[in-house]
């Protein structure tokens, strides 16, 4: 809190705003941690639809089939990096 006295009303408004950037950083951090947890199945199902689609003759398939590995493995190592998953 950084010396801030709770009896100081002038201090209150520097309080709130310390707890609201405090709520939003562990907000955010919590929907990154998700994203990157759940990225696995969604580059999978990805992946085997795009696979798919490719099989059936659509070129844009091949794709996004063989993008789907690296987008999870750059979301994984943005996760290692940022949140330490």
């Amino acid at each position: 809190m950084n010396n801030l006295n709770l009896w100081n009303p002038l201090n209150w408004g520097e309080i709130m705003i310390e707890g609201a950037h405090n709520k939003i950083n562990m907000i955010l951090t919590d929907i990154f941690k998700d994203i990157v947890l759940s990225s696995y199945w969604i580059c999978v199902i990805g992946g085997v639809i795009g696979l798919i689609l490719y099989l059936f003759g659509l070129k844009k398939g091949k794709d996004f089939a063989f993008i789907a590995p690296a987008i999870y493995m750059i979301l994984k190592i943005l996760g290692g990096v940022l949140i330490g998953i």
